[in-house]
């Protein structure tokens, strides 16, 4: 029998010696990626970003989340002065490297373009407020909704909107769905900023991979009535799947306020249902490719590759007045 203090032999303590060996691995590439990350984060106290800009693209998230930077990050995003703080945020890394590819450039094209069009609008799914900020900064006679139910995030929107002085935007600590009451909130364990969290079973988390949080719900169509909003200009949207959901609770303003909508599709989870709602109330769809708008009729054919996952539905009634094609 092995002493107290010496390892066990023999082959039943062949898998003792596999998770040990696994476990020892992982902590040293953890500690790896962190030490990295912490070099290079002691080299911007010393050098400019600019030194470091044409590397970063090379860099795996694994280690750049691990890069110290500023506490609070100015950017000229698509001519558009603003801050964010950064949380050990992706988004505010992202913008203090001057990566804009995954910030979805060719969507706020099209926003920007539709602004002058819009004076209240609601940003469902709002995150950390990078949307609503960009709306509140280029249309500054604006009123806008910002909806972001995970208390996380939502606090980080705060933050963010009262940095900026944006009085014009009202944070909303709410999920928007077809339900006004309570709802359950599928957030994925672990992680500083839940960012994929889904009101949909199964969206990509299974019961035991996921937290379930009860939250409060309402419905758009509600909302508008119980502020006595007279019309909403635009609905900007993105709530992992759960978009269907929202429109079906905003079947009125739909129908009388008629606005614009920038929506996420993602491929084959909710195209199916989205194109009956946007048929009977006589919208047209167009995709946000990054050449341009692409016009697909009543019909959606999201992107297989995630690269480009906005969509805009206009009433066929305002496409020529600003300008669209059909």
């Amino acid at each position: 029998m092995a002493q107290s203090g010496e390892y066990l032999a023999g082959p039943a303590k062949a898998p003792f010696y596999i998770c040990h060996a696994i476990i020892r691995k992982a902590i040293s590439l953890h500690a790896i990626k962190n030490l990295i990350g912490q070099s290079i984060g002691l080299g911007l106290s010393i050098l400019p970003n600019s030194f470091f800009k044409p590397f970063i693209r090379k860099i795996p998230l694994s280690i750049g989340k691990n890069i110290r930077i500023n506490p609070i990050v100015e950017t000229d995003f698509m001519a558009t002065r603003f801050q964010l703080y950064t949380n050990n945020d992706i988004v505010a890394k992202s913008l203090y490297w001057g990566v804009n590819e995954g910030l979805e450039p060719e969507t706020f094209k099209v926003l920007k373009d539709l602004l002058p069009y819009c004076k209240v609008m609601t940003d469902i799914g709002a995150n950390i407020g990078l949307y609503a900020i960009f709306m509140a900064k280029n249309q500054p006679q604006s009123e806008i909704f910002a909806f972001e139910p995970v208390e996380v995030i939502f606090n980080r929107l705060q933050r963010n909107i009262a940095l900026n002085g944006l009085p014009q935007v009202h944070c909303i600590h709410k999920a928007v769905s077809n339900v006004a009451g309570h709802l359950q909130l599928r957030m994925p364990k672990g992680g500083d900023i839940p960012s994929d969290a889904s009101l949909i079973k199964d969206f990509h988390y299974k019961d035991d991979e996921c937290i379930l949080e009860t939250i409060e719900s309402v419905t758009l169509d509600s909302f508008v009535k119980e502020n006595g909003i007279n019309k909403i200009d635009l609905i900007k949207i993105d709530v992992e799947t759960a978009e269907p959901l929202v429109f079906k609770g905003a079947s009125e303003i739909l129908k009388s306020h008629r606005p614009f909508i920038i929506s996420e599709v993602l491929k084959n989870c909710v195209e199916t249902e989205l194109i009956p709602i946007f048929k009977e109330n006589d919208y047209l769809n167009y995709w946000i490719s990054k050449s341009g708008l692409v016009f697909q009729d009543h019909r959606i054919d999201a992107d297989p590759t995630y690269a480009c996952r906005d969509f805009l539905f206009v009433p066929s009634e305002k496409v020529s007045c600003i300008g669209l094609t059909t």
